[in-house]
């Protein structure tokens, strides 16, 4: 039985900020996300300095100096500013584990490079539970990320679990075409946003469901209700989706 998981991420270019910047911008994302209800709100943010974990409302007010401490560090372990601050946190039922219905919300911030947010549910190894998440908190969870880091794109998809992906024929990370396999790389689509830049001219085909948000841009969702990995006619909407994104988004290497 093949597993899966959900992965929605945005990638944008250089946005260097200090830590106060981007402590101060990551809280209010996170805020935003923890209103989407309570199972969004039960966060443990990373301490990488103390090695420690604690809950969002124990690290609000020092937030900046936990950013300072999650500074990127260069080929000789000296800390790299310029690379940017990796800030980690994932929600917990109690235990130590993760469940199959946490997530782990992983990002690189405040780089003069590349900058990311990655939320997961599940992992490579790791199944999520698809049940937990629908339609209507798949939508909000993106606008969120979309409308707080300014991100050109954000993409929210059904990736393959399996340890060994290319046992699985059309899988998300790679499929079979005429030149052997090739990488699929914005997994199987659910929903996914392109900002208003980047929707200039896009013909929208008309079996996707699209709807302009406040700041101009575009979602675009392959189906409105739950997305199934494994069923051939959802599959065919998302793979159009990922033809857009691939297209639009460019490339959404980590």
């Amino acid at each position: 039985m093949v597993g899966w998981y959900y992965s929605i991420t945005a990638v944008w270019g250089p946005r260097p900020e200090t830590p106060a910047q981007v402590a101060d911008q990551w809280l209010r994302g996170m805020d935003a996300i923890s209103q989407l209800g309570p199972r969004f709100a039960r966060w443990k943010v990373k301490d990488t300095a103390n090695q420690q974990f604690l809950s969002l409302r124990a690290a609000r007010a020092q937030m900046a100096r936990i950013v300072e401490g999650a500074v990127l560090k260069d080929d000789w372990g000296k800390p790299a500013p310029d690379e940017g601050y990796r800030v980690q946190a994932f929600t917990t039922q109690g235990g130590d584990d993760l469940e199959p219905d946490d997530f782990d919300f992983l990002s690189k911030l405040g780089s003069e490079w590349k900058n990311y947010v990655w939320l997961n549910m599940g992992f490579i190894g790791r199944p999520g539970d698809l049940s937990a998440i629908r339609y209507p908190e798949m939508k909000a969870l993106i606008s969120v990320i979309a409308a707080n880091w300014k991100a050109p794109w954000v993409n929210a998809g059904i990736s393959c679990a399996d340890i060994t992906p290319l046992d699985v024929p059309s899988n998300d990370l790679f499929f079979a075409s005429p030149n052997g396999w090739e990488r699929r790389p914005y997994g199987r689509p659910w929903v996914s946003y392109l900002s208003a830049e980047r929707t200039v001219g896009l013909r929208i085909p008309s079996v996707l469901t699209s709807e302009r948000t406040p700041d101009g841009g575009l979602l675009l969702s392959a189906v409105t209700e739950q997305f199934d990995p494994e069923n051939t006619d959802q599959l065919a909407l998302s793979s159009l989706l990922s033809e857009i994104m691939a297209e639009r988004g460019g490339n959404p290497g980590l």
